[in-house]
């Protein structure tokens, strides 16, 4: 039981450290994690993911946002449709083949990861009144995958003219919008443990400010690196999902 829990510390603590580095709220990692290595009812793992990008998310937001990195508009813009999609993802699961999103989902990270990663100029004009478009169908998308979508949003992001720093600490806080529902909904199931999350709460505090004052101190060309490249590990990894 022990090495269990310290098993368990070290996991939530490098997802907290990693998470605010990409953008995205930790369950991407930690699901998957608590179901094939520690043998978690998948419906306990997905309750627990879920709280764990709502803290990581929340403390990342608040981290970043004594550094100024946090684009209020556009991450309001995307919330709004942000958390409506989420729901109508969710409800859109039965209807969709969840292995089709991943497929193009997987094809879209890599070819964000290029550009990204290019010289070429990649920025596009897009308008503030249709944020909350692009946010519904990234919450619709990531609905059906039973993900934050920061994955999603961080690219879109940065190929809209932001920093890959304002980009990473707005992927955050627009996660918070999604994971706190999230979290929330999962607790009113019961599908939340008490026990874990204060262990989870416990590590995602020093693990985010850890991972913020990371990103924060690392230079824009490398952040881009580490980005795309985890783009481009979890696009394998929704690939080889889709097809298997």
């Amino acid at each position: 039981m022990l090495t269990y829990i310290i098993l368990l510390i070290i996991l939530a603590l490098s997802v907290a450290i990693i998470a605010p580095m990409v953008g995205i709220g930790g369950a991407l990692i930690l699901v998957p994690a608590l179901i094939l290595v520690f043998h978690m009812e998948p419906l306990q793992a997905v309750g627990l993911g879920a709280v764990t990008s709502a803290f990581v998310a929340g403390f990342s937001t608040f981290f970043n946002k004594k550094y100024g990195n946090i684009s209020r508009k556009e991450g309001i813009y995307l919330g709004i449709g942000a958390v409506p999609g989420a729901f109508l993802g969710a409800l859109m699961t039965s209807w969709v083949p969840v292995k089709t999103i991943m497929l193009f989902l997987s094809v879209f990270m890599l070819f964000s990861s290029v550009l990204i990663l290019s010289k070429i100029k990649a920025e596009i004009w897009v308008s503030l009144y249709l944020l909350p478009i692009i946010g519904l169908l990234v919450g619709v998308t990531a609905g059906m995958l039973g993900i934050s979508g920061g994955i999603i949003y961080v690219p879109i992001l940065i190929l809209i003219g932001l920093p890959p720093k304002n980009a990473v600490a707005t992927s955050s806080f627009v996660v918070l919008f999604k994971a706190s529902t999230a979290a929330l909904t999962h607790a009113a199931l019961g599908h939340v443990n008490g026990y874990f999350t204060v262990l989870i709460l416990v590590c995602a505090l020093p693990g985010t400010y850890i991972g913020t004052k990371l990103t924060n101190n690392i230079n824009e060309k490398y952040l881009k690196y580490i980005v795309s490249g985890f783009l481009i590990l979890m696009a394998f990894r929704l690939m080889l999902l889709s097809i298997g």
